[in-house]
């Protein structure tokens, strides 16, 4: 006869293991619930708004650089007109070529416009697409490839701005943007009717072209280059990032438990 005693430690010895057992499994569970619940929270939080907002601002970014040619495209049709009211002054001098004047000017001083505000939203944006892969890279554990990859790319943008700048200095060494827009807001107070002052304008029409057309050249080059240099950045981004999550995805429980 089994004594009580033994009886109910055989009991307790017998059903406690499992009892503990399941515990700790149901235990584990949770804890591979709340794991897969975090990387489902990184796609929701980090990885498809980065991808928004890399998308929203390399849109604006590539406007920028094939906006840059624009205003200089609008001062060669300016030119061109106050060229031909220089050589044939009695043709001109009416209001409605007064009129087309002004149209064209304006159409020049917007465009210019168009392209500071397009400088100032591309530079925001750049900056939070930067935040946002990089806390991207801190919710996968790829900061330290971030970082490499953002100084990498750091220092190749430093150099094409370096470049730009001595490029811009050298073409742009006796006009400033202020004297042209002075100029062009002055040209209908020429005296046409004088020989020399005809020949002063187209001079200096002719004079400041290259300058401006070149400048125009130098920013929509080097802000291609900038654009290009970003554009590899966040695709290697996307890809080390896309990667780690979804090998964090494809292991299962028995993977994450051993």
């Amino acid at each position: 006869m089994v004594q009580p005693e033994s009886y109910w430690k055989q009991i307790i010895l017998n059903i406690l293991p499992v009892c503990l057992g399941s515990f700790i499994f149901l235990g584990l569970i949770e804890n591979y619930k709340n794991e897969s619940s975090l990387k489902v929270k990184i796609l929701e939080m980090y990885y498809q708004p980065s991808r928004e907002i890399v998308a929203s601002c390399q849109k604006s970014h590539n406007q920028l650089y094939l906006k840059y040619p624009v205003p200089s495209n609008q001062l060669k049709l300016t030119f061109d007109e106050l060229i031909k009211m220089s050589e044939e002054p009695k043709s001109y001098q009416s209001k409605s070529h007064e009129i087309l004047l002004h149209a064209l000017t304006k159409a020049f001083e917007t465009s210019q416009k168009e392209v500071e505000l397009l400088e100032d939203e591309v530079k925001k944006c750049r900056t939070k697409v930067f935040r946002a892969l990089e806390s991207l890279a801190i919710a996968t554990g790829s900061f330290d490839k971030f970082n490499k990859l953002a100084k990498q790319a750091s220092i190749d943008i430093n150099n094409v701005y370096k470049e730009r700048t001595r490029m811009a200095k050298e073409n742009a060494r006796k006009i400033t943007p202020k004297d042209l827009i002075r100029m062009l807001r002055n040209v209908t107070e020429i005296d046409f009717e004088s020989l020399e002052g005809r020949k002063e304008l187209k001079s200096k029409i002719q004079y400041i072209s290259p300058f401006l057309a070149k400048h125009s050249e130098i920013m929509s080059k080097t802000e291609e280059e900038i654009y290009l240099i970003d554009l590899n950045f966040n695709q290697q981004i996307r890809l080390l990032t896309s990667s780690e999550l979804s090998e964090q995805f494809e292991v299962g429980f028995l993977g994450w438990l051993f």
